[in-house]
């Protein structure tokens, strides 16, 4: 069995930012979560000093890999906005038709583009997922929940911005509907129906209505949810800002590290 040892840290970075609800206007304060991964690996069982050295190494690694998460940030979101303000997603709500061209793309020849199919020291997972981040969902910033749903002090509304785009609770739903009605025609069986032979196809029956009463079920939870969303007050001047003093700042001491060496 080989054996390896991996030390692993994480750096994360608060960024403030600030937007208008859509609902009253009311100006709302949040915080960006940015973070990112270091990894330091070596063969074998890694002795104490190793396993010190290895900590300082994910450390500093974590910290040379945040300017990248957050320029990956900064365009996710300015994508967004720009699907937002070019009635993009407007289109895409009202006709629940996905535009390849819209998709949110990193240029695998940027600087950023080396970093998420390049970077160094990554585990297996990790570069899994950044290879993946390099093409992203383009109708929606990032996935919110019921909890990470930013709602206006104001009004208490959860903002358009945060709303689940990509159906997967509608297709969840109609399965299960889908189900409903197969056990439905399941039932003269499991009352001890019995087919001739020539007509024991007709036992799929049931299992073909799943199928189709699901696609139908579907359709019809989707286009009522897109319309929903369609109606919902979509403005790209309401979308989150973030702070230019403090981008301005962090970038300023990660340029002043970089020139001291510290970072690479």
């Amino acid at each position: 069995m080989k054996v390896s040892t991996t030390s692993t840290s994480t750096a994360t970075l608060a960024v403030p930012y600030t937007c208008r609800c859509a609902f009253c206007g009311a100006t709302i304060q949040g915080e960006e979560k940015i973070t990112a991964e270091g990894h330091a690996f070596t063969g074998g069982y890694a002795t104490q000093s190793q396993g010190e050295m290895m900590k300082l190494s994910a450390s500093l690694r974590a910290g040379a890999s945040m300017p990248f998460e957050l320029e990956y940030a900064e365009k996710r979101l300015e994508h967004y906005r720009q699907i937002v303000s070019s009635g993009k997603l407007k289109a895409f709500l009202e006709t629940g038709k996905k535009r390849k061209e819209d998709y949110f793309q990193v240029d695998p020849n940027s600087p950023l583009g080396n970093y998420l199919l390049h970077g160094p020291n990554k585990t297996q997972l990790q570069a899994g997922n950044d290879k993946t981040r390099m093409s992203a969902y383009p109708y929606n910033w990032k996935v919110f929940d019921k909890k990470t749903a930013v709602k206006c002090p104001a009004c208490g509304k959860p903002q358009p911005w945060c709303e689940d785009m990509d159906g997967e609770s509608a297709g969840t739903k109609a399965f299960f509907l889908g189900a409903a009605v197969c056990m439905l025609g399941l039932i003269p069986f499991m009352a001890g129906l019995t087919l001739p032979k020539e007509l024991r196809l007709l036992a799929l029956i049931p299992f073909a209505l799943w199928v189709a009463s699901s696609v139908l079920f579907y359709k019809a939870m989707r286009k009522k949810q897109l319309a929903r969303l369609a109606a919902l007050p979509w403005n790209a001047d309401d979308l989150p800002r973030f702070d230019e003093g403090f981008l301005a700042a962090q970038k300023a001491r990660w340029q002043q590290a970089k020139d001291m060496g510290m970072m690479p």
